[in-house]
């Protein structure tokens, strides 16, 4: 929502922040109209409507035809007020006043004003970068106690405590940088970036909060997600694959991925996270797997801690229960689930310390192997089982003394076993910390080839090697005959048929055929979007690959991408944002999806489909621009720009109808934009409210604002539609009426004047009538005489007509002489005279 105030002497010119705060007590000035005829916005508030007036706050209860008045002489500071926000019970105003150097006025910021008690009480909020020269805040927003300002040099400033704290909310690190440019022209293009004048809150997504801002430099979609919305971890140990989604397995819960959405619909969609609070044993999930409808997994501390036990789910990792039978033992310091695999109707896990287990009930019920029954004890490292991995009935599993192929039975019982054992030496290591299978073939159902590899890792650094080993005749051999595969920390490895991936210690390797060896460093592994965002430096934890994407987990967040040749292949980074007040993800929006780059009017548009459009006033940033309206749906994916060459200041909806205030009129579209027509403004005068009594209905006064009506704000409050413009008031009638000439115009009335005309200056080309609007205290007649400046007699408007008392009248005078002639222009004086001798004088203006 904008405001018209100062926008056309501001374009035409070349971390925490602290607030003061004041308190005033005031009661409003009790209005029979509006404080003025100029509104800048017009805002819903505790049961009333409010409007930004060129003298303060106008506001009238819905119960009520009394207007009332905040400026600086009873509660507010300042009289200019650029925008307002309702919050709940919270109204939220930005003030300003005016001052001059020489010949030159400025506007100067002049910080917030919010009240809880409808004005009788305001609280003064001066932010850093809400009080001064050119900071003038243009829009506020929010939901809750999330309150959001745009401002002119000031930048896009926040505060998620309700007002207590405030920061700014940067695009990118060179606006913070240039946010301190001493610099505040126009034409220093350097600071476009931060400077801001819209600001829309759309809440339609869940618990996620899409923060619409629109700069110099375009518009901007800020996203903020609620925890369980977002990933939020940062150490990824484990990607698990289920029939609709892939799980993240992390140092900060579960987060899992939905295959039939993509980040750009919203992360709400894409992500979902699930913590202790879910059911979760501990807070660290170190792996999980899907199986018979179940979702299973383990939790630790910690990681590399102490295990706290496994968990089932049976709605996709949403809620979790835990206590699974048999698994008592799962534990303690070394003892939690580090990998889970399925043989036929049989789910196995291997559980470091604790050792293997198998459930045959779907996870009801468990059970410990031993692969050397003879030595049940830990000191025996082949009960110390690292990973686990299918191959038809049999299991390769990684233990620390090697790699264990166990052959199971139908009943899930291991029949017997062949130890591949590995020691700590050259070129090797005895720790078998994952092994699995790769399938290659020219599908799926026809396997030409088998191959089992073995990442192993020292004992003891100082002896051992770490070392990758496979094997192509189930076992009896182990090679490792490249370089590549020797001295480096590999963590884990996936396929692609033929293609084998290897993550590590700063490296992703790839290789067709075994033979030649691609390793990419993780400074190469960069964000398509934040080319900054890299894995520099990082242990590459886990990889995944599902159908054309590749998962690869890092300990710093992890990447999204479809396959592709070394550098090549497009990362999508994700790292776990914890800190409640920064955005998780931003989107910018330039010409040509906008008319211009300039944004000077946001607001959103709820959808019956549950989604919602974002509509725009986009203005000339540069040359080649031009004033529009520019909406998307679908969060910024579609754009349209609709009414090329107009100047909008306003946006109004009700179902898929748009009302547009703009600087020629009132613009209205039944079909959310596809077609527009302009409205006039027919109806009446709203009388002025009177202590005496109200006007009667008798002289009511029609009154038109045609299509050339800078129209500057509008809004719809219950079933009613609002207007207000630059010079005209505001106006107001049902929504059931639209189309109609039932409108009701407010206009600004003096207090002090009970005896007045209008519109003054008065045009017989412009205007039908002059109205002279008098008390009547007594009952009598009354007679209405125009005098010239000379005070001699141009006409007589009303003649000997009886009034009743205690009520206001309004009379009518087509402005031509008592011959019939229309009266020359000059100033003329009018006098109403009643024959209970009241006497009332007034003076008015006829221009061509």
């Amino acid at each position: 929502m904008k405001k018209i105030l100062i926008i056309a002497f501001i374009l035409t010119l070349p971390a925490s922040l602290s607030a003061l705060i004041m308190m005033s007590f005031d009661e409003p000035n009790v209005l029979r109209g509006l404080s003025h005829n100029s509104i800048t916005d017009i805002v819903e508030h505790n049961g009333a409507v409010w409007m930004s007036t060129g003298a303060g706050l106008s506001f009238l209860y819905f119960d009520s035809t009394f207007w009332n008045q905040y400026d600086s002489s009873n509660g507010l500071t300042s009289d200019a007020v650029s925008a307002m926000y309702s919050a709940g019970e919270t109204l939220w105003v930005a003030g300003n006043y005016f001052d001059s150097v020489g010949n030159d006025e400025y506007t100067i910021a002049d910080g917030l004003f919010y009240t809880s008690d409808d004005g009788q009480t305001w609280d003064t909020l001066k932010p850093e970068n809400t009080k001064g020269v050119y900071k003038v805040l243009y829009d506020i927003t929010g939901i809750d106690n999330l309150i959001f300002c745009a401002s002119w040099i000031g930048g896009l400033i926040g505060s998620f405590d309700g007002g207590q704290t405030w920061k700014n909310i940067y695009f990118s690190a060179n606006d913070s940088i240039t946010a301190t440019s001493p610099s505040y022209l126009v034409e220093d293009t350097a600071i476009w970036s931060n400077m801001y004048f819209s600001a829309a809150a759309d809440t339609t997504h869940r618990d996620t909060l899409i923060l619409w801002a629109g700069s110099v430099a375009g518009l901007r979609r800020f996203v903020y997600s609620a925890a369980y919305l977002k990933p939020n971890s940062r150490y990824i140990l484990d990607y698990v694959a289920g029939d609709s989604f892939v799980y993240v397995c992390g140092d900060r819960g579960l987060t899992r991925i939905a295959f039939d959405s993509t980040e750009a619909d919203t992360l709400a969609t894409f992500f979902h996270s699930s913590f202790e609070s879910d059911g979760l044993p501990g807070p660290t999930v170190t792996t999980a797997y899907e199986f018979g409808g179940m979702l299973f997994v383990g939790t630790a501390d910690t990681i590399d801690g102490n295990g706290t036990g496994v968990a089932v789910s049976d709605d996709d990792g949403i809620s979790f229960s835990a206590g699974l039978a048999g698994l008592e033992d799962v534990v303690g310091p070394g003892k939690y689930a580090v990998e889970f695999v399925s043989v036929g109707s049989h789910l196995f896990m291997a559980a470091l310390e604790a050792g293997l287990y198998v459930s045959s009930d779907t996870g009801g019920n468990w059970q410990k192997i031993y692969l050397d029954p003879a030595d049940s004890t830990l000191t025996n490292s082949r009960n110390i089982i690292h990973s686990v991995a299918a191959d038809s009935n049999n299991l390769w599993i990684g233990t620390d003394s090697g790699v264990v192929l166990a052959y199971i039975s139908d009943l899930g019982t291991v029949d017997s076993t062949k130890y591949s054992v590995f020691d700590d030496a050259a070129n090797s290591g005895a720790r078998s910390h994952k092994v699995a299978v790769q399938k290659i073939g020219p599908s799926s159902d026809v396997v030409d080839s088998t191959i089992i590899w073995s990442l192993n890792h020292p004992l003891d650094t100082s002896v051992g090697d770490y070392t990758v080993f496979y094997s192509n005749d189930n076992g009896t051999t182990w090679k490792t005959d490249n370089l590549n595969l020797v001295g480096t920390k590999y963590n884990d490895i996936a396929f692609i048929n033929h293609l084998i991936y290897l993550v590590g210690k700063n490296v992703f390797n790839q290789s067709p055929n075994r033979i030649f060896w691609y390793p990419t460093p993780g400074s190469l592994i960069k964000d398509s979007q934040v080319g900054t965002i890299t894995f520099s430096g990082l242990d590459l934890t886990s990889i995944y690959i599902r159908s054309d994407t590749i998962f690869l987990g890092s300990e710093n967040g992890f990447a999204i991408s479809p396959p592709g040749g070394g550098a090549n292949i497009v990362w999508r980074i994700y790292r776990a944002n914890l800190n409640p007040t920064a955005f998780d993800k931003v989107n910018t929006y330039t010409i040509p999806y906008l008319s211009g780059n300039f944004v000077n009017v946001l607001d959103v548009q709820p959808l019956n489909n549950g989604q919602s459009r974002i509509w725009a006033s986009t203005r000339p940033a540069a040359a080649g621009q031009t004033s529009a309206i520019s909406t998307s749906t679908v969060n910024g994916l579609n754009w349209n720009i609709l009414l090329d060459g107009t100047e909008i200041w306003n946006f109004a909806f009700n179902g898929p109808e748009v009302f547009a205030a703009t600087s020629n009129g009132l613009q209205y579209s039944p079909d959310t934009g596809y077609t527009w027509q302009t409205i006039t403004i027919d109806g009446v005068l709203a009388p002025p409210a009177s202590p005496a009594g109200p006007d009667t209905a008798a002289n009511l006064v029609p009154f038109s604002l045609d299509s050339n009506t800078f129209v500057t704000a509008v809004t719809i409050i219950g079933d009613t539609l609002w207007v207000g413009t630059l010079e005209n008031g505001a106006a107001r009638i049902a929504l059931a009426d639209f189309g109609t000439d039932n409108w009701e115009i407010f206009r600004f009335y003096d207090d002090r004047q009970d005896v007045y005309a209008y519109p003054v200056p008065f045009s017989m080309n412009g205007n039908e009538y002059l109205y002279f609007h008098y008390p009547v205290k007594k009952e009598g007649y009354v007679t209405i005489k125009v005098f010239d400046f000379n005070m001699d007699l141009v006409a007589t408007a009303i003649d000997n007509q009886y009034r009743t008392p205690d009520i206001y009248f309004t009379d009518r005078w087509d402005g031509r002489l008592e011959a019939g002639g229309p009266v020359a222009v000059g100033i003329y004086y009018f006098k109403v005279s009643v024959s209970s001798g009241e006497t009332y004088w007034g003076k008015l203006a006829i221009i061509p």
